[in-house]
């Protein structure tokens, strides 16, 4: 072990290049990173009959002409906003990020979900369709600022594993010579 932190002091200003390579990367990521917020609904349909599918109802959800466009001019957000929904046996999840501020994205997933409800009777044609929301989690920030530290740290620790496993090869390959 004293030889490879020999090995490893030896080459330390490959080890600083590695480390300081992998801030720079990790820091340009990181600028990268647009902060958006995201909200999500989770909503169950009620009175649905048998011939009504989680799949069939989902496909609706993301329908741009039935419920998307609607829902969009209705909650009043900018381009920049999107959703989208999945199912979960039963459940419909519908989740929306902006990346405006947390707002929009709440206005966005509950604008979803009224549309939505209206779509569904006007599709099946039934009046006694009820949509549930059976959870509303409040707008959140996708990337908050432990995410933007792991984002710089992660890189410089594999610079430094790097120049650690350059060291090990090294020492390796110097210490095979010395047994032949």
């Amino acid at each position: 072990m004293r030889n490879f932190f020999k090995q490893w002091k030896a080459l330390l200003p490959l080890a600083i290049i590695f480390v300081f390579v992998g801030l720079i990367g990790g820091i340009f990521y990181n600028s990268l990173q647009k902060q958006n917020y995201s909200a999500t609904n989770e909503i169950l349909v009620i009175n649905a009959g048998e011939s009504v599918m989680p799949e069939d109802l989902m496909s609706i959800a993301n329908s741009k002409e039935l419920v998307g466009n609607s829902a969009i001019e209705n909650a009043n957000v900018d381009k920049t906003c999107a959703y989208k929904a999945n199912k979960s046996g039963n459940v419909i999840k519908i989740t929306s990020t902006c990346e405006s501020n947390g707002e929009d994205a709440k206005k966005l997933s509950n604008s979803v979900v009224d549309v939505f409800s209206g779509a569904i009777m006007s599709v099946y044609n039934n009046s006694e369709l009820a949509v549930k929301t059976i959870t509303h989690a409040e707008a959140e920030e996708r990337i908050t600022s432990l995410n933007r530290i792991l984002y710089v740290i992660i890189p410089v620790l594999a610079g430094l594993a790097l120049s650690a496993f350059v060291a090990f090869v090294k020492l390796d390959h110097e210490t095979s010579k010395k047994h032949k």
